[in-house]
């Protein structure tokens, strides 16, 4: 009996001992502030452009878009600020033992010698984040939104510095093109995911002289807990301040019914990374937006409307409350309306339109304002 026992002991051990012994080991690099040293999983030198086809599926577009100049004394990736948009981009992590829902950093260091605006976009956890060194606009200026773009004259430290964001990998990521909402999401962890640097064309940031890039790397956070901002606000009797961001039809990310087309598998794990996120960057109040434009976002609404459309997840801002209370965030839910989509679309917009709301209109003294419409 006991040679049996013995035995099964040995079986039951022999998996975990060879899952450890797959497992990569991983040195540790300094990461900058406020991370210090972390477990280094890949790191992409954008400069050896043979190297990284090879084992990081590097692409541009379009083809021919980026070339490698000496930078403040280190070889870079550059895109030219002329034509078009433009980017280049690279798989990380690929077969590097990524595990989905835990927390890692992307670094991407860049030359701060002349006036830059770059996008970086991750598609490991679908963020697009702007920058700009020196007097760059870090916008862009022709969009479809009416863009107010300012170009402060902020000094060049003339020397390298990193960008970093902290986020949690999803379950699945997209390709190079990133889907509106539900779409194919195909790649795995195992798979890797892909970093894309970006500018617009060059008539919309006229003064960028173009993204430049030395370095991309990942980390692992084995505790992200560590890193959070314990908020010291002022008492309870005095205004408070409330730091949130706002997102518009951003959940498409777990929106569709297919396994294959969730960037995230339970939706309610998303809203929680959200959550751990604002606590990284010292923010105090969650803001979701129940109504956009019609379509209810994730609430129970009672009885069925015709002005409205309704939501297949009715107990999704119920979840999202009970996370917003476990890690002690305020609430901030906000409805968008600019006429009717439902049932009767075409007979409530009809009635929105006589009853439009009157225009705020600035005039000097003695000019006649227009009449509203």
């Amino acid at each position: 009996m006991k040679t049996t026992l013995l035995m099964g002991m040995i079986v039951l051990l022999l998996p975990t001992a060879l899952a450890r012994a797959a497992a990569p080991v991983r040195r540790s690099q300094n990461a900058g502030l406020p991370f210090g040293m972390l477990p280094l999983v890949d790191e992409i030198n954008c400069a050896d452009t043979a190297a990284a086809a090879d084992s990081h599926l590097f692409t541009e577009v379009p083809k021919g878009a980026s070339r490698v100049e000496t930078l403040l004394g280190r070889r870079c990736r550059v895109l030219p600020n002329v034509g078009g948009s433009r980017y280049f981009a690279y798989r990380i992590g690929k077969n590097k033992n990524l595990k989905a829902g835990r927390a890692y950093v992307l670094s991407v260091e860049f030359p701060e010698d002349r006036p830059r605006s770059l996008f970086v976009l991750n598609r490991g956890a679908e963020m697009a984040h702007g920058f700009h060194t020196g007097a760059a606009l870090g916008d862009a200026l022709y969009t479809y939104t009416n863009n107010n773009a300012e170009s402060l004259k902020i000094p060049l430290s003339g020397r390298f510095r990193t960008w970093k964001t902290l986020f949690y990998l999803h379950d699945r990521f997209p390709d190079l093109n990133l889907p509106r909402g539900s779409g194919p999401r195909p790649l795995m962890p195992a798979d890797g995911f892909w970093v894309v640097i970006a500018q617009a064309q060059s008539a919309s940031d006229p003064i960028s002289e173009g993204a430049a890039v030395s370095r991309i790397r990942l980390f692992e956070v084995p505790n992200p807990e560590v890193y959070r901002v314990k908020l010291r606000l002022p008492p309870r009797e005095l205004p408070q301040r409330h730091l949130f961001w706002r997102e518009e039809m951003s959940d498409g990310v777990v929106g569709s019914r297919k396994e294959e087309e969730r960037g995230v598998l339970k939706d309610m794990d998303w809203y929680e990374y959200k959550a751990r996120l604002m606590q990284f960057l010292g923010m105090n109040t969650f803001s979701k937006d129940l109504l956009e434009f019609g379509h209810n976002q994730g609430w129970d609404s009672g009885e069925t409307n015709d002005w409205y459309n309704s939501s297949s997840t009715p107990r999704r801002w119920e979840g999202i409350l009970g996370i917003a209370a476990k890690y002690g965030l305020n609430v901030l839910p906000y409805y968008e309306y600019a006429g009717s989509i439902g049932q009767k679309a075409w007979a409530c917009r009809s009635a929105a339109r006589r009853c439009r709301a009157r225009r705020i209109i600035r005039t000097s003294p003695g000019v006649r304002r227009p009449t509203p419409t």
